[in-house]
């Protein structure tokens, strides 16, 4: 289960960074929903952010103590 949960994220990742290339090739805006992944998506952001010029964000956290 631990190497299935891993080659899941790896391929949310893969998807995450196809799509921030689609954005930056088309120039259309990027939307984001980080689901208790806040660190790890902005260090896959700073890698292309000398390539999208695109200037907004908006942020949402929201946490629960259940």
């Amino acid at each position: 289960i631990r190497r299935q949960r891993q080659m899941c994220i790896r391929d949310r990742i893969k998807s995450f960074e196809i799509h921030i290339q689609a954005a930056i090739h088309t120039g259309a805006p990027l939307i984001i929903h980080s689901r208790s992944a806040e660190n790890e998506t902005f260090d896959i952001l700073n890698k292309y952010k000398n390539n999208y010029q695109r200037g907004n964000c908006d942020c949402v956290i929201l946490r629960s103590n259940r």
